[in-house]
């Protein structure tokens, strides 16, 4: 019997593998927001592609606002430069929000050959110049406000409020000039409002005698002097209104005076005793106690 060979092909089934399409973003500028600038490199299989074109690349933003709303925004205006092998400068303007932005996402997709990749990239959200912009402007409208305060409380001759409110601005934003140009303007009215009173005060208390005339000059004095206690003229004329009254002779004296009046409860009067010894002598102790006392507050 005739032995037959039989041949079984087997057909195996050929795979081939796709092109590998790969885009990577080198880096993204956006210092100059709204210009955006990236560098892009693109290759397949390993191999740099060279020969790429604007209708390889399409570009949007997906933004989401701090609403909650979401927007997308084409990317049809943008130029390309091929710099070297597979390596892409691209260059555009992105599209301002017009509410404050929490988040703001490039998405660069390549078509090439029938193959597509894509890649996104969250936009650094500390040079994001419209969010920065937005707080800027919060900052500055709130210190323009205090300086409106400040201003209206000026020409109602509150001094004291008016230069808090400065200062509250001052804090708001550092080196602020509209708050910084107030202030000097409040010391300017400040010091024209002093000299008036004070030559309204010396002709009044001129020829003071008793301690009764002294005791009404000494409160206008101290109404003068707390506009600017910084003033070493006003200081002086405190001095030579205890002289004029003969209570100042020497500091021990008017120490004994001021603690005969603190305890008869007298306490303003003899907050003044104490007052009047610091002016010459800014360190004494036993004069800082009693004006440091509950009573005399």
């Amino acid at each position: 019997m005739a032995r037959r060979l039989v041949f079984l092909l087997v057909f195996l089934p050929v795979v081939v593998w796709a092109s590998e399409l790969f885009v990577k973003i080198n880096h993204m500028a956006t210092d100059d927001f709204p210009s955006v600038s990236l560098n892009v490199s693109v290759s397949q299989n390993n191999t740099p592609l060279t020969n790429l074109s604007r209708s390889n690349f399409t570009m949007w933003e997906e933004i989401t606002e701090y609403n909650g709303k979401n927007q997308r925004h084409e990317i049809k205006d943008f130029e390309l430069d091929n710099t070297t092998s597979g390596v892409y400068a691209l260059k555009y303007k992105a599209q301002k929000s017009d509410n404050d932005t929490k988040e703001r996402m490039l998405v660069l997709e390549v078509t090439y050959d029938k193959f597509t990749d894509s890649i996104s990239q969250v936009y650094p959200m500390a040079i994001h110049k419209k969010s920065i912009t937005s707080v800027d402007e919060n900052i500055k409208n709130k210190a323009k406000s205090l300086v409106k305060e400040g201003d209206r409380l000026l020409t109602k001759e509150f001094f004291s409020k008016a230069r808090v409110k400065y200062d509250e601005a001052l804090k708001v934003e550092q080196n602020f000039s509209e708050a910084i140009s107030a202030k000097k303007k409040l010391e300017q009215k400040i010091t024209q409002k002093q000299d008036k009173l004070i030559a309204e005060y010396k002709k009044k208390c001129s020829a003071i005698k008793t301690v009764a005339e002294h005791s009404n000059c000494r409160k206008d004095l101290d109404r003068i002097i707390e506009m600017n206690p910084s003033r070493q003229d006003l200081q002086d004329i405190r001095i030579q209104l205890w002289e004029k009254t003969g209570v100042s002779k020497d500091r021990e004296t008017i120490i004994h005076e001021g603690e005969k009046l603190f305890e008869e409860g007298k306490y303003h009067e003899a907050k003044d005793k104490f007052k009047a010894i610091l002016v010459g002598d800014a360190n004494n102790e036993e004069a800082k106690k009693f004006i440091d006392s509950d009573r005399c507050l």
